[in-house]
């Protein structure tokens, strides 16, 4: 497993070269691959509410000793998420940053 993460980890050395998305976060730009969009469909007084989500894949050895954490902010492609969770892989080499719309449960 852990040749894999290394592989995963040296891919998204790649994609930062290759494609250069990057998010502002705390006044920084940092490289990340977008994973995609993941929708939820929740349901609510009145029907069902969607939520479109964006996942960030960034690489863990970007940050010095503050990471970004739940219910902060980033800008994404000018628009601001709220981080709604942030998921460590095994080794610590990246993190994914679970997205969601700034003023989603607000």
């Amino acid at each position: 497993m852990e040749k894999d993460l290394l592989i995963i980890e040296k891919d998204l050395v790649e994609d930062e070269a290759d494609e250069a998305e990057v998010f502002e976060w705390s006044g920084e730009e940092y490289p990340c691959h977008c994973s995609g969009d993941s929708t939820e469909s929740t349901l609510e007084i009145g029907g069902f509410s969607v939520t479109a989500d964006k996942v960030l894949v960034v690489r863990q050895s970007l940050f010095s000793d503050i990471f970004p954490r739940q219910t902060q902010t980033l800008k994404f492609k000018s628009k601001t998420y709220r981080i709604d969770k942030v998921v460590r892989n095994s080794n610590n080499a990246f993190m994914r940053l679970i997205l969601t719309d700034r003023d989603k449960g607000i």
